[in-house]
């Protein structure tokens, strides 16, 4: 038994976790409550990425043996993934109570508080783990992270200089620099610093997206909306929110006035319509920087299948939707008429459903809502003035669809899905 445990946490070191997995399970036919091959098969699933397997064999670990440090932690990283935040926080509280100078138990609390928006207290935990361990990079990157969203920034870039002086290697702590340049605005510095990240790790994900965002910020219609960004992202949600409904109830003003006073229509409408570019704006400009980042030379080795996917059913649409536009300049048809119905609402729908991960519950209901919009809008197109009510109906529904995606895409912004 010893040397088949021994075997497993061989196996599991040298990341062969299939292989620790079923060495493991060979000790659980003679001891199925053997917590600790239980929590090593659970770790396995964690680095594989399938959370769910994960916290199953995590949970029936701690349940026999809750005293345990690196039980109860690899129990409440399950959670984590799994996205139960707060339970995840109540395990570790517990195990803190046992084990409290745990750095590992501490770095877990902060990165929980991260992912929740609670940077206060992450900064409170990791400070904690830092006067355990001091020079742990991983801390150390996390920390500055978490100095970066309290805006302390003079205090973040003393903690990354300090980590590239003793790990200058640390591939995690490169990307953690670049995306600090992408904050400052400075495109050619944060791309060196991906570069590098990426030569020391080319399998390192926070670089590659970093890279992706800084080559979508060439592109000047990008970038404009990527400032608007950074601008948002400095306020609390609730005024994020306060400002998205501000300027829509201004917009419905707007609108009102104009209808009632033809005469400002030359000053209103131009207003009327920087409103509205400005919304689409901020839904395609992602899908359709990725279309472009196609045919960068970098760019296209380092966009996921779905990236490109969701790039192209949103780019391409809008082209067709650009084209048919020119053609009914030049013709009446209503083929044209119906392309351009499909490419516009195609393109703003599509973008909106690619902010959500592939096996996001959204995704799927936002596909079902872009087909019935489309639907209906190529419905109403088709069947002249006695069935406009279509068309209204559904650019009503394309309005509310840009207005409440957001809300839902920063809900699940940082959830995690099994692989």
């Amino acid at each position: 038994m010893i040397r088949q445990y021994d075997r497993g946490a061989l196996l599991f070191e040298q990341g062969r976790y299939e292989d620790a997995i079923k060495a493991f399970q060979e000790i659980l036919v003679q001891n199925p409550e053997d917590s600790y091959a239980l929590m090593y098969i659970g770790w396995s699933y964690l680095i594989k990425e399938n959370y769910s397997k994960a916290l199953e064999y995590c949970k029936m670990a701690y349940e026999i043996n809750p005293d345990d440090e690196l039980i109860a932690g690899n129990y409440a990283q399950s959670l984590f993934r799994k996205n139960e935040r707060n339970k995840a926080l109540s395990v570790l509280d517990n195990a803190l109570q046992r084990f409290p100078y745990s750095y590992f138990l501490f770095y877990l609390k902060a990165q929980v508080h991260y992912f929740k928006e609670e940077y206060v207290p992450a900064e409170d935990a990791i400070k904690m783990a830092l006067e355990i361990e001091p020079e742990s990079t991983d801390l150390l990157n996390l920390y500055h992270q978490i100095l970066i969203k309290l805006k302390k920034q003079n205090k973040a870039e003393a903690v990354m200089d300090f980590v590239l002086k003793e790990a200058p290697q640390d591939s995690y702590s490169h990307a953690n620099f670049g995306w600090k340049y992408i904050q400052e605005q400075d495109n050619k510095k944060a791309r060196e610093c991906f570069m590098e990240a990426l030569r020391l790790n080319p399998d390192n994900e926070y670089a590659k997206e970093g890279l992706k965002e800084a080559i979508r910020i060439e592109n000047p219609f990008y970038r404009t909306m990527h400032k608007f960004f950074l601008w948002m992202d400095k306020m609390s949600s609730g005024r994020q929110t306060a400002i998205i409904f501000g300027l829509f109830f201004l917009y419905q003003i707007i609108v009102q006035i104009a209808k009632e006073n033809p005469k400002l229509n030359l000053v209103l409408q131009p207003l009327i319509i920087l409103y509205i570019i400005f919304a689409l704006s901020s839904w395609v400009a992602r899908p359709f920087s990725n279309f472009f980042l196609q045919f960068n030379a970098i760019g296209r080795h380092i966009l996921s299948p779905d990236e490109r996917l969701g790039a192209n059913l949103a780019g391409g649409s809008f082209v067709i939707a650009i084209f048919s536009l020119i053609a009914m300049l030049f013709s009446e048809s209503l083929p044209f008429l119906l392309l351009y119905v499909f490419g516009l609402i195609a393109s703003i729908t599509f973008s909106g459903a690619f902010l959500f991960h592939p096996k996001s519950r959204y995704r799927k209901l936002l596909y079902l809502v872009a087909i019935l919009l489309i639907g209906m809008a190529l419905f109403g197109a088709a069947g002249g003035e006695a069935y406009e009510g279509y068309i209204r109906t559904a650019g009503i529904g394309v309005l509310l669809y840009t207005i409440f995606v957001p809300f839902l895409a920063r809900k699940e912004a940082g959830m995690f899905y099994d692989k």
